[in-house]
C-alpha cells in the first residue's frame, strides 16, 4: 500500500492519523480519491490512488474498484456532482465503501437532477456510503 500524503504534513498508509468525521476504514484493497475541483477523468494518466491527483467523478472511481477486495473511495470535502440518469453512478462491485470527508455543507454533495426518476442502482452486495449529502 502506498504512503498517502494528507494536508498539513500528515502522512500515513491510506488512513489519516488525526481527524474527525467519518472514519476511513483500513483495507487490504485500494484507496481511490475523488474531487471535482482538482480531479481528472482517468484518461489523463490519473488512477485516482493519490490524493493529489484524484478522479473527477464518483463513477470514475467506482469503475476502478475490484470486487471483494474491500476497496475504499474517499470523496474529498467540497466535492459536488450532478447525477442526471440511472447510469450516472451504478454500484455494481461487491464490498466497496465510499467515505465522504468534510463537515456540514462542505461534505461531498450529489444532486439527483431528475428527482423523480434518477436512481443509484445497487446490484452488488456489501456496499456502504457514509458522510455524503444527497439532494433529490
Amino acid at each position: 500500500m502506498p504512503l498517502t500524503n494528507w494536508p498539513n504534513g500528515a502522512s500515513s498508509f491510506g488512513v489519516p492519523l488525526i481527524g474527525s468525521g467519518p472514519s476511513i476504514p483500513v483495507t487490504n484493497g485500494t484507496y481511490f480519491f475523488v474531487c471535482n475541483a482538482t480531479g481528472m477523468n482517468g484518461m489523463e494518466g490519473s488512477e485516482g490512488t493519490d490524493m493529489s491527483a484524484p478522479l473527477l467523478t464518483i463513477n470514475a472511481a467506482y469503475d476502478k474498484t475490484t470486487a471483494s477486495m474491500n476497496d475504499v473511495i474517499v470523496v474529498l470535502p467540497g466535492h459536488a456532482e450532478s447525477l442526471a440518469s440511472n447510469t450516472a453512478f451504478v454500484m455494481d462491485t461487491a464490498n466497496v465503501t465510499i467515505v465522504g470527508l468534510g463537515v456540514g455543507s462542505a461534505r461531498p454533495t450529489f444532486t439527483l437532477t431528475t428527482a423523480n426518476t434518477t436512481r443509484i442502482p445497487v446490484s452488488a452486495i456489501n456496499n456502504k456510503i457514509q458522510g455524503c449529502i444527497f439532494i433529490g
